[in-house]
């Protein structure tokens, strides 16, 4: 149970990650 939470909570933060690089390239372009 902890191990998928943690998995979850890994997918989130890649997902934001790759957000705020789509942000950065949007702002940056």
């Amino acid at each position: 149970e902890l191990d998928r939470l943690k998995d979850q909570s890994n997918a989130e933060f890649h997902l934001f990650l790759k957000l705020g690089k789509i942000l950065n390239n949007k702002s940056l372009g």
